[in-house]
């Protein structure tokens, strides 16, 4: 009678976690929507697939970049949240997020998709998570041996 219990408790625990799941997802995609961000250069990164063929020494990433990305790569304009790499009283190698992590119980989710930007004149100090929009050249990294596919270099701050 015991294990019985116990394998319903279980099920009913997998069960449970998947709707909260389900919840969770829904909710992130409808914070997004309701905050007015614009997702359409993001989704378009999103586009750039990857596989790794890596063995036990060398990396090895194929990569492919659809031609939409391309296209839009000399002038690409993105809007997102400021991560500093290192703290200094300026502002001008950063990732951007498309969204801030808000949740304190989500736990191990990490940040998802980001953009590395490098901007061409550094700006102000400016504190984690400040929403910037910004627009420079797309650059696509074709190299298999890093896992990075593409960074905004030459970036300026879009009013």
């Amino acid at each position: 009678m015991t294990s019985k219990k116990t394998l319903f408790w279980g099920f009913g625990l997998v069960g449970s976690c998947a709707v909260l799941g389900v919840v969770f997802f829904n909710l992130v995609v409808n914070t997004q929507e309701s905050r007015g961000h614009t997702a359409a250069p993001w989704q378009l990164l999103s586009t750039i697939e990857s596989v790794d063929t890596s063995d036990d020494i060398i990396p090895n990433l194929i990569k492919t970049f659809p031609e939409e990305l391309r296209a839009a790569s000399d002038n690409f304009e993105i809007e997102g949240y400021v991560m500093r790499f290192v703290s200094e009283p300026y502002l001008q190698e950063f990732m951007l997020l498309p969204d801030t992590p808000e949740c304190a119980f989500c736990g191990g989710i990490g940040y998802g998709p980001f953009l590395e930007v490098r901007m061409e004149t550094p700006l102000g100090d400016m504190p984690n998570y400040t929403k910037l929009r910004v627009r420079g050249q797309l650059e696509l990294i074709e190299d298999p041996t890093v896992f990075d596919t593409a960074r905004l270099v030459n970036a300026t701050l879009v009013d």
